[in-house]
């Protein structure tokens, strides 16, 4: 179990609960980052993705690339999800706390699109 998904038992989400239990695996390839990290940016990753494609439990094929032209001292990714014959990207600030954006989820009255932090 992960960090994010072992935070689901210490808090009262239970939908960060149920999204974890229903996770599907996925194999990453191409991250600046190792470890804990990627471990919990992946989880995070695939709840999210999960709840966008809430019928697909096939493995997720990840494929991630550089960001350039972020703030100093922040590690930022695109990363390619392929899932039951479709593809989702989301842009992943790894340093100094991660978060997950969507990034072809169109604004919503001007509102940039919303971005996933854990716990």
């Amino acid at each position: 179990m992960t960090g994010i998904c072992r935070a689901a038992g210490y808090t009262s989400s239970a939908l960060l609960a149920l999204a974890c239990a229903r996770t599907p695996q996925a194999t990453v390839v191409g991250s600046s980052v190792s470890g804990q990290q990627l471990t919990d940016a992946t989880q995070l990753v695939l709840v999210v993705d999960a709840a966008r494609a809430p019928n697909c439990s096939e493995q997720r094929e990840i494929t991630v690339e550089p960001v350039e032209g972020e703030r100093e001292n922040i590690v930022a990714e695109r990363w390619k999800v392929e899932r039951c014959g479709s593809v989702k990207f989301y842009r992943v600030r790894l340093t100094p706390n991660f978060s997950v954006q969507e990034e072809d989820t169109p604004a919503i009255k001007g509102r940039p699109p919303r971005r996933f932090t854990p716990p």
